[in-house]
């Protein structure tokens, strides 16, 4: 299944990767997730303007006056509000949710990494383990010498 990009008919980076060539860069992951937390940070400000009930975003009937119309244009303004701010956040908090679990997977990249890497190196060259640096190098056995005959 293709999907097109920007409608340039070209097929979505990633859809035809080969699973064996995919890698994860943890240091990336980072940055992907540092920059969600800037925009989280920003929306973060916009939900406190929303909710800030100085900041004048919330109609009432002293706005408008008291007859029926502007009194259900009030209402009605005040429930929109309240969702469009409950929807904000709870789509905040489902972000942060997604920038933990980005930092989450980069930790577990990272230590999976450095196991595997270790686990390389402690192999040889022909697959045999290679022994930890404190020890000693086993003696290598040296040929005794013929016997003499002038004993």
């Amino acid at each position: 299944m293709l999907i097109a990009s920007g409608g340039g008919g070209e097929s979505w980076p990633g859809l035809t990767a080969n699973p064996k060539e995919i890698t994860f860069n943890p240091t990336k992951m980072n940055e992907v997730a540092d920059a969600l937390q800037a925009d989280l940070n920003r929306y973060q400000g916009i939900l406190q303007q929303l909710t800030d009930p100085v900041s004048g975003t919330d109609l009432s009937t002293q706005d408008l006056g008291n007859w029926d119309v502007a009194s259900d244009l009030a209402l009605a303004a005040h429930k929109g509000h309240q969702a469009t701010t409950q929807y904000l956040q709870e789509m905040l908090t489902q972000y942060q949710n997604v920038i933990g679990a980005i930092r989450k997977s980069a930790e577990n990249y990272a230590k999976h990494e450095d196991d595997n890497t270790a686990k390389v190196s402690a192999v040889g060259v022909n697959g045999s383990p290679v022994p930890p640096a404190s020890s000693a190098p086993a003696s290598t056995p040296t040929a005794s010498a013929p016997p003499s005959s002038f004993d």
